[in-house]
């Protein structure tokens, strides 16, 4: 056997074990149990969802606020330059200025010095109106062309007198422009001896009138001056730069990692575009990098933030959140250790009281319990009281029934119906030939054999018709042919089943009770058909009718007179009925006063044997 097998083997056994245990454990342990596996899962799934949603949601906020301030250096940056472009539109706004540039000088002696208090006026105005303005203008320069050998400078550096703006790469660009401004990326300032890294506005200036070249004016921003848009010279562990369209970088004074900065944008814009929000590593440290386009200079604004920096708040809310819900998990603990015993101790009385329903006590009754249980507490109070009473009428419904088959069974003919009728075959012997008294002789023989005979309680329909035609005949004889019977049953119907005696005490009842003395035209008819899958009885007889409350009566309570045929009456018979079918068979009674009286039986469909017979006509 190999070693695979035999570790499964082990692993199974493991597993049998701890459902053989589980198995055994009270249901107080289990819920306790059940309590302490759901806080630990609760516990190691709260660390790594809300661990990996720190993560990410960390990382979001990050991104969004890096994002959020890149707009705002974008818009410094604009209404910065927008300013300066302003500023640089001033010799075209001021007309002494205007007249200077295109005054004209002759050659003499007398020109030289006209020419430097001109460009000293015009740096003067230029101080007045242009450096003056903003406090992080390094430089302004006004080269006119009708004075090439003194341009106007106003300047926070020491010049260099070799000098000479029309050797710019740039110049000739922006002489071309015609009065377009353009600004200059980050570039070194040949104009000064610091050499510094500026930025730079510089546009041509041409004449209104006719579109001459008038000269050159530039306005010069140190670099440094220029990040003092975005850094305030707090110490934090963010780095952000601005690269032109050159990819020359205009960077927090003092940053860090700067050479390393360089290399990496240098790498970047030499492949293609990266995305706008990403990770990069510098050196030996992560950071948050977000990169916004800046269109005023054609660059870009790249942020840098340190990833151990950026998340280490939200690393002590992790921390705080997880002791947290360590102190939850204990008070849970507790609560569930509570909640076990209030749970199980009106379940174990519970279990009692089953016990004692189980050994025949159905009288029993738990105690009034609180919440769900008091539902299961109530339900079970109904049930058990329920169960009593539907004992009891059972009891008492078998023992009717046993009175009923006993008394339907055991029907005795009537001394009076029996001398009456005797008395009357007399008189038409006598009156008459023998043939009456035979015929009346073999009726009354029928009668006695149908109640005689222990066939059963169900029997065919064709019999039980049979029984009251006989029944009918001895009657009409008694009272010299008074009532006229009709009955309308086809061959089908009269072979379902029926249980014995529930026509004769209806047909009995119409006659002693349903006409007046003096009626001569008393009619009994007997309807037989199939209706709603039911086998549907009606009696109807053209008598005096009764109310409705009559009627009522009648179904309530035995009221037979004991001079009919036998002791069953219209309620025994209702009664029957129920207790063989169900409370939704039994007799109906309509009856309107002067008019009828009709008497509807309704029966499931059964054959002479008792089965009953399905929606299709095919015995169940």
């Amino acid at each position: 056997m190999s070693m695979i097998e035999n570790t499964f083997k082990l692993k199974h056994k493991a597993v049998e074990k701890i459902v053989k245990y589980s198995n055994q454990m009270s249901l107080r342990t289990k819920i306790r149990q059940g309590y302490i596996v759901m806080i630990i899962l609760f516990f190691f799934i709260f660390v790594l969802v809300v661990g990996l949603e720190i993560r990410n949601y960390s990382g979001k906020i990050i991104y969004s606020t890096m994002e959020n301030q890149n707009q705002q250096i974008e818009k410094s940056i604009d209404y910065f330059i927008d300013d300066i472009i302003k500023l640089s539109e001033y010799p075209y706004v001021d007309s002494e200025v205007t007249a200077l540039l295109e005054k004209s000088y002759q050659g003499d002696g007398e020109s030289i010095v006209v020419k430097i208090n001109d460009t000293a006026k015009l740096a003067h105005l230029l101080y007045k109106h242009v450096f003056y303005m903003n406090k992080r203008i390094d430089s302004v320069w006004l080269l006119a062309e009708n004075n090439m050998e003194n341009p106007a400078i106003v300047t926070r550096q020491n010049l260099n007198n070799h000098y000479n703006m029309k050797e710019e790469d740039w110049y000739n660009r922006v002489y071309s422009g015609n009065g377009t401004p353009f600004i200059l990326g980050v570039h070194e300032d040949s104009g000064s001896t610091s050499n510094e890294k500026i930025v730079s506005v510089a546009r041509s200036i041409v004449s209104p009138t006719d579109g001459s070249f008038l000269g050159m004016f530039v306005i010069n921003i140190k670099a440094n001056d220029f990040a003092a848009l975005w850094y305030n010279g707090q110490a934090d562990d963010r780095i952000i730069a601005v690269a032109d369209k050159e990819n020359h970088l205009i960077m927090n004074p003092n940053a860090a990692k700067e050479d390393d900065l360089e290399t990496y944008i240098q790498s970047v814009n030499a492949k293609m575009p990266v995305k706008k929000r990403q990770t990069v590593k510098l050196g030996n440290e992560k950071y948050y990098l977000v990169i916004t386009q800046l269109e005023c200079i054609e660059g870009k604004i790249y942020q840098f933030y340190a990833t151990k920096s950026a998340t280490k708040g939200f690393g002590i809310l992790y921390f705080v959140l997880l002791i947290g819900t360590l102190l939850i998990g204990a008070v849970f603990y507790l609560i569930s250790y509570r909640i076990s015993d209030k749970i199980t101790k009106p379940l174990y009385q519970l279990v009692d009281s089953m016990r004692e329903v189980s050994g025949g006590n159905f009288q029993i009754q738990t105690d009034k319990l609180n919440g769900e249980l008091q539902i299961l507490s109530t339900t079970f109070n109904k049930m058990t009281k329920r169960i009593d009473i539907m004992f009891w009428e059972l009891t008492e419904k078998e023992k009717q029934k046993r009175d009923m088959e006993l008394l339907a069974l055991q029907a005795q003919i009537n001394p009076h119906f029996l001398y009456n009728t005797l008395n009357s075959i007399q008189c038409v012997a006598e009156m008459q030939g023998a043939e009456n008294v035979s015929n009346m002789l073999d009726a009354m023989i029928s009668i006695l054999h149908y109640t005689a005979e222990s066939a059963g309680e169900i029997v065919a329909m064709e019999k039980e018709l049979t029984f009251i035609q006989n029944y009918i005949k001895i009657i009409n004889f008694r009272y010299f042919d008074r009532f006229s019977f009709l009955v309308q049953a086809d061959d089908k119907v009269r072979n379902y089943g029926t249980l014995r005696f529930i026509l004769q005490p209806i047909v009995e009842n119409a006659i002693f009770h349903g006409f007046e003395a003096d009626d001569l035209n008393a009619l009994i008819e007997i309807k037989i058909v199939e209706k709603d899958q039911n086998l549907v009885i009606e009696i109807t007889d053209n008598g005096r009718g009764m109310e409705e409350a009559k009627c009522a009566e009648i179904l309530q309570h035995d009221s037979t007179e004991r001079r009919g045929l036998n002791r069953i009456g219209i309620y025994n018979v209702n009664q029957r009925i129920k207790l063989y079918f169900g409370e939704s068979y039994g007799i109906h009674i309509i009856s309107k006063m002067g008019q009828f009286t009709k008497v509807i039986i309704t029966m499931p469909r059964i054959t002479a044997m008792g089965e009953k017979i399905d929606e299709k006509g095919i015995d169940c």
